[in-house]
């Protein structure tokens, strides 16, 4: 979409009515500006779903999006062989997106770290961005809203702010971002 020069901005708040309501403003005001079709990009699990339950705010900002014409995709850290169950489950609590990604499994001697899913998961951005502009990103984990590299740059603020949410301009991301 384009660059944002900032350096961290927050609403940080234990109250994720109160991030949402951010995000919904700033899709508001960066889908005017974008040159592609706006998206926003979640993660799955302990963000739409925790312990078999839909998470009912970041469901409705999912809702939200679709109903304003800002396309949805889950980008998760499960498995492909896990695709079948993952598409049951999500219809089953009635979460309807544009489109799902799941990493491929990692072969048996490899263990999958932090490293991995945090590269895998800005590269499938970085693929869906050929086509869209994400305007933000929603996970409970850093990795679920910048890359390994992005996230090593920003590291002293990270450790200082390690448990916060809330809705955030990281620096040298093209995107806004929700960690609930």
């Amino acid at each position: 979409m384009f660059p944002i020069h900032t350096d961290f901005v927050a609403t940080s708040s234990d109250h994720p009515g109160v991030s949402f309501a951010a995000a919904r403003a700033w899709c508001i005001f960066a889908s005017q500006l974008c040159a592609k079709h706006p998206c926003v990009i979640f993660d799955l699990d302990q963000t739409l779903v925790d312990k078999g339950r839909k998470m009912d705010k970041a469901v409705d900002f999912l809702t939200w999006c679709k109903e304003n014409d800002v396309r949805t995709f889950i980008i998760t850290a499960r498995t492909q062989d896990k695709e079948q169950e993952t598409r049951k489950q999500i219809k089953e609590l009635g979460i309807h997106v544009d489109g799902l990604y799941m990493m491929r499994p990692a072969s048996n001697k490899k263990k999958v770290t932090f490293a991995h899913v945090a590269q895998y998961k800005f590269d499938t951005r970085a693929l869906i961005c050929v086509h869209y502009s994400i305007l933000t990103c929603v996970g409970d984990q850093w990795s679920d809203l910048a890359s390994e590299q992005q996230l090593r740059e920003v590291r002293p603020f990270l450790l200082q702010h390690k448990n916060d949410r809330g809705f955030f301009f990281l620096p040298g991301t093209e995107h806004a971002s929700v960690r609930v």
